[in-house]
């Protein structure tokens, strides 16, 4: 006896296997809504709206703030400062002063220290 008739044993196991499959799947998903839900709880954001809160969040922080200019300014000097370094020690390479070797490990030094 078969289980519907003109359906083969072979198509009733793949659309068993289908549907617990499918059943599966949103099982899993369910899981994750709710383990989302719960962490996004945990840390403050209302779960229906974590994501504008995180944009704002990112938006007024201070890291994408610009530039004070008198931060601007002091990088501008330590790049100067450090441009004024690196050719003195070129101008005391090309008088003999420094071999290549201390040249080379000097340059290294204050390049490391950006």
């Amino acid at each position: 006896m078969t289980l519907m008739t003109g359906f083969g044993v072979g198509f009733v196991l793949f659309f068993v296997f289908c549907g617990l499959l499918i059943l599966g799947v949103m099982g899993f998903m369910v899981f994750v809504a709710v383990r989302r839900w719960k962490v996004a709880k945990a840390q403050g954001f209302d779960p229906l709206a974590g994501d504008i809160q995180l944009m704002g969040t990112v938006n007024r922080s201070a890291m994408l703030a610009p530039a004070s200019p008198d931060v601007a300014a002091s990088s501008a000097q330590a790049g100067a400062a450090v441009a004024s370094r690196l050719a003195e020690l070129d101008a005391l390479l090309a008088a003999g002063t420094l071999s290549e070797a201390e040249h080379a490990e000097a340059r290294a030094r204050i390049i490391a220290g950006l």
